[in-house]
């Protein structure tokens, strides 16, 4: 596997399509871009970006990986290099990247995305995880609980929870459905929310259905529909979580306008501190705290705002009770929880903090943090 070939895109599509051809023994790669701040720079282990415009008449013959997440963009890029002389194409764009996943292994798919994660630079020890977020690997790999598909169903864990610790504290679901086009908007309240029951992220907020884009929604959550979580993530619980899309209430806390999301962080079935997501549709902001709600000097991913006072909840205690026991005969979770009028109500259960992504400051919190996570291993 000697030949030359380019990657035109060198954002993360193409870094991908470099580490998956330097796997497979590939090594004289080049990054094409339009961009010229990328263009003569190096660009990903070695590699080094050009224009096309300056590729010789006689590398033109060499293929051409295209690999940008926008399928006209791809199309326009074909239309742009067949212009100027390139031959040989194979064009990458959300859907065929998703494939490209789909047909990796577990093992190589997790390493990959920690190599193109914010862990780039530290290299990937599944046989020996030292770190907070080499553990999260790990359990992705192999923690194989049955009980955690349920766990991770939006719709399905509220049958479970509510067993555990009782329907009060459950969000009530103003409806469940497989398509976005069987949704009846007319037996919907004016300010409700939608989200997809088998992923993450996928959520729209309704706070006025005069002002609601339906157009927007209907494309987002029919595209989620169509994707199944673990392929990108390997988190293994979302594998066999059917897809369908549920509608909740518009809820908002005691601020007014939003809905403080309050994570409690649970290592083998004892909480030990919990962070508050505020700001997460504007300036997404986290603030740490311990179980006496004193404020920690670290940050997981999001910047913290130790200005911002969040008074401690009244009903802290019942928080950490409900967590520990939610998280019974886990390895490790985080649960989380919305205040509502002084009422606690449960959000989700992951089993996978940030897919095993996110930047713990400082090194010694992290540390910490390895240290409460004990695999099976090494107890």
């Amino acid at each position: 596997m000697d030949d030359d070939f380019y990657i035109f895109g060198a954002g993360t599509y193409g870094k991908l399509l470099f580490l998956v051809a330097e796997r497979r023994g590939f090594r004289n790669i080049t990054f094409l871009d339009n961009d010229k701040q990328k263009q003569g720079k190096d660009i990903y282990h070695g590699a080094l970006c050009m224009s096309p415009y300056d590729v010789s008449d006689e590398c033109k013959n060499n293929r051409v990986l295209i690999a940008i997440k926008n399928r006209n963009a791809v199309k326009e890029i074909s239309r742009q290099l067949t212009e100027l002389g390139f031959k040989d194409f194979i064009e990458y764009d959300e859907t065929t990247i998703y494939d490209l996943w789909k047909s990796l292994e577990d093992k190589e798919a997790i390493q990959l995305s920690w190599e193109l994660s914010s862990m780039r630079g530290r290299p990937l020890n599944l046989e020996n995880p030292t770190t907070f977020n080499e553990k999260i690997q790990w359990l992705k790999l192999y923690d194989r609980n049955p009980l955690h598909t349920t766990l991770v169903d939006k719709y399905a864990v509220k049958t479970w929870v509510a067993k555990c610790i009782g329907d009060e504290h459950i969000i009530p679901t103003l409806g469940v459905w497989e398509k976005f086009d069987d949704i009846d908007f007319d037996e919907l309240p004016d300010k409700f929310v939608l989200k997809c029951t088998h992923d993450t992220g996928s959520i729209m907020f309704c706070t006025g259905k005069k002002r609601f884009d339906y157009v927007a929604a209907q494309e987002k959550l029919t595209k989620c529909l169509g994707r199944n979580y673990f392929w990108v993530s390997r988190e293994w619980p979302y594998r066999d979580v059917p897809p369908r899309i549920i509608a909740e209430p518009y809820m908002v806390d005691e601020s007014g306008d939003e809905l403080k999301d309050y994570k409690i962080q649970v290592f083998g079935e004892e909480p030990k501190f919990i962070q508050v997501d505020f700001g997460r549709f504007s300036k997404h902001e986290r603030n740490l705290y311990t179980l006496d709600w004193e404020y920690i000097p670290a940050s997981i991913l999001y910047p913290t705002a130790p200005e911002h006072i969040i008074d401690k909840p009244d009903c802290l205690e019942e928080m950490i009770y409900l967590a520990k026991k939610l998280s019974k005969g886990m390895i490790y979770d985080r649960v989380d929880f919305y205040i509502i009028n002084s009422k606690v109500y449960f959000g989700e259960i992951t089993f996978h903090h940030g897919s095993g992504h996110e930047i713990i400051k400082p090194l010694e919190f992290e540390n910490k943090m390895s240290e409460w996570l004990h695999l099976p291993f090494e107890k």
